[in-house]
């Protein structure tokens, strides 16, 4: 099974659950049941469960490298550090889950003008003439297509837009509103570069 599977495999097993609006709540973060490594909890869910992007997004991942086998060789703790930088809980970490995977060495930055991966994970802001990021959202890629005659990515995420909650939605590339514009950080995650990396510690 290559990541991608992994990745169909994952989303398909995680129900639909209303989203989320109490952002990095203390109990909780934002995921459809409690996600465990190594026998640790990593992440927690509410109850009843909701979910909110970033949330999903990590719950995705983790569960997709579950399913590629690779719990007994990543540690609990670079799942953990993986989860700050999908959460950006600091300012270093705006490149959320894109910057994750690129720090730890589980894959590489990818350009918006690439051809997309089904299974590539994206955090999106919208930035004004200073570089202020706000408006910050992070989804799993399905594909890139046309919507409303406006380049764009299918993708799957939980999001306050009715319907809410998890589900397929789409983002334009190239958005411009309130003189700011959409920027993009794409991580693409190489399961031989994660192998690679634990396999010869």
């Amino acid at each position: 099974m290559n990541w991608s599977k992994a990745v169909e495999k994952t989303i398909k097993s995680i129900p639909h659950v209303e989203y989320e609006d109490n952002y990095l709540d203390v109990f909780h973060q934002g995921v459809t049941e409690n996600v465990y490594w190594q026998g640790e909890t990593v992440l927690r869910a509410g109850d009843p469960p909701k979910a909110y992007c970033v949330g999903s997004v990590a719950e995705t991942v983790i569960k997709a490298l579950w399913w590629l086998n690779l719990e007994d060789i990543i540690p609990t703790k670079d799942i953990r550090t993986f989860i700050q930088y999908t959460f950006v809980t600091r300012d270093e970490y705006k490149k959320g889950v894109a910057g994750a995977i690129e720090s730890l060495g589980w894959g590489r930055i990818v350009n918006v003008n690439e051809d997309i991966q089904y299974g590539d994970m994206a955090q999106m802001w919208m930035v004004d003439k200073d570089n202020n990021h706000s408006n910050g959202h992070s989804v799993v890629l399905l594909k890139k297509g046309i919507v409303n005659d406006h380049d764009s990515f299918i993708d799957w995420s939980s999001s306050n837009l009715e319907p809410s909650g998890i589900k397929e939605d789409y983002h334009y590339i190239n958005k411009v509103k309130n003189n700011k514009h959409r920027i993009w950080y794409i991580g693409r995650i190489d399961v031989d570069m994660i192998l690679s990396k634990y396999l010869s510690q």
